[in-house]
């Protein structure tokens, strides 16, 4: 298809169409992966939480939440968890997500990086590794430093 200046869509595409895609399309990979980092800490804090006997499920239909006095958190959730031990529980709620959005804008930079070939795509000494690494492992706290812990014990 040709636009007004006789060219096709692929020739009219222009260095700076070009930077806007890709900081959209940068934008889109970081909301997207900070939504399923939401996801997976959900989710395998819940089973991690229920697999150490932070949920015990009785027989007759009873479920115990809190039987443990530490659970599982994420290193890049820590923040957050010292606001929620410490009683500051809106501004967890925003370092919960913030951790999040930044473990994602990592994972969409190095995407880039990788994408357009830069020298180090995984920055110096590796530091974006390290945050992905930091995103995904999980390290037991006291109860109170974890949001699942807040959530299912003390809601």
């Amino acid at each position: 298809m040709t636009n007004p200046s006789g060219k096709t869509d692929v020739e009219h595409f222009e260095p700076s169409n070009r930077r806007h895609f890709i900081y959209l399309a940068a934008t889109a990979l970081a909301l997207l992966a900070a939504l399923l980092h939401q996801w997976y800490a959900h989710d395998v804090a819940w089973m991690l939480w229920e697999t150490s006997g932070g949920i015990m499920d009785y027989p007759d239909g009873w479920t115990h939440m809190g039987t443990k006095d530490w659970a599982w958190t994420i290193p890049i959730h820590l923040p957050a968890g010292a606001c929620f031990a410490y009683d500051v529980k809106p501004w967890g709620i925003v370092f919960l997500f913030l951790g999040s959005l930044a473990w994602g804008w990592v994972i969409s930079q190095t995407v880039l990086a990788y994408c357009f070939g830069q020298h180090r795509p995984c920055g110096r000494y590796g530091w974006r590794l390290w945050i992905v690494f930091f995103g995904l492992a999980w390290v037991p706290v006291q109860g109170p430093w974890s949001w699942i812990w807040q959530w299912t014990v003390v809601y």
